[in-house]
């Protein structure tokens, strides 16, 4: 059985969204798919899951795949505004996981049409780990705090001693074994949020990563805290991100309880498994 990307000329999944998408598939391997990436339309062949982006969308292409592999199941990537157009006879609209209506007009414009869709599905960015595992690695605290992404608030961290914070804009994309290891290696894992993002109550990858390998996670992100039931601590300025990364620094025996309650947290919610069971336990009428 096999769940694939598919990365064509016709179909691209550039960037970072790559790097999400194949990461997420990496969940179906505990469930007996071998993941892979597609890059020409004859790579999709006796492929269950099949998914696509929307950055660029070609209906003619779209009959193509129907066509070459009509039982396949395709998870569609931000395709609400061609649900008319759709070829194939099983698939299933996606899109990332709002926890409350998005307040970016046209995201919330398709968060109302999500109750009315029979096949829809959340993308859920969870951690690429196994959920028996959490908890099971190593820590080594090296760094007092870090954070890997896209450059949001340097100016929160600006100053502070012994922490990693990796622009990959600078300096490219981390492969995910590196990722682990920063976090098992990291005390406080800064959990910041492009500003649609937090607009759109959506809670990115990052912290999740962060939690299942035992980080306190601080995050300008409201939702991050509502959603993993106060595990995740929410800072409202950059005084009261400090303030509160130097309390944890100072409180090891509060960090201990935060860790074992992400561990536990993670285990049901946080990982790439728990977001493909989402799909794989969809039906069709």
């Amino acid at each position: 059985m096999r769940a694939i990307l598919l990365n064509t000329a016709e179909s691209p999944c550039p960037g970072t969204h790559y790097a999400a998408c194949t990461e997420f598939l990496e969940g179906f391997r505990d469930y007996g798919y071998t993941p892979g990436v597609a890059t020409t339309i004859g790579d999709i062949s006796c492929a269950e899951y099949i998914l696509l982006s929307s950055h660029k969308v070609n209906i003619e292409y779209l009959e193509q795949l129907n066509a070459l592999s009509p039982n396949s199941i395709y998870l569609l990537w931000f395709y609400f505004d061609y649900i008319s157009k759709i070829p194939f006879k099983r698939y299933i609209l996606t899109g990332e996981y709002w926890h409350h209506p998005p307040k970016l007009r046209r995201h919330l414009a398709w968060y109302n049409m999500i109750p009315g869709l029979p096949h829809y599905v959340p993308f859920m960015l969870r951690a690429n780990e196994s959920p028996e595992r959490i908890g099971t690695y190593p820590r080594n605290d090296i760094y007092n705090g870090c954070f890997m992404g896209t450059p949001y608030k340097p100016e929160w961290v600006s100053g502070l001693s012994n922490i990693l914070y990796h622009d990959i804009n600078k300096h490219g994309l981390l492969p995910y074994s590196r990722r682990r290891e920063i976090y098992l290696s990291s005390k406080i894992a800064f959990g910041f949020h492009a500003t649609d993002n937090i607009l759109n109550n959506h809670v990115t990858q990052r912290v999740f990563e962060a939690l299942c390998y035992g980080c306190i996670v601080l995050s300008d992100n409201p939702v991050a805290e509502e959603l993993t039931d106060g595990i995740v601590v929410y800072v409202s300025s950059k005084e009261d991100f400090k303030n509160k990364y130097n309390y944890y620094l100072s409180h090891p025996e509060d960090c201990e309880t935060k860790r074992m309650r992400g561990y536990t947290w993670a285990k049901q919610f946080g990982t790439n498994r728990y977001a493909v069971d989402l799909f794989l336990n969809h039906r069709f009428n």
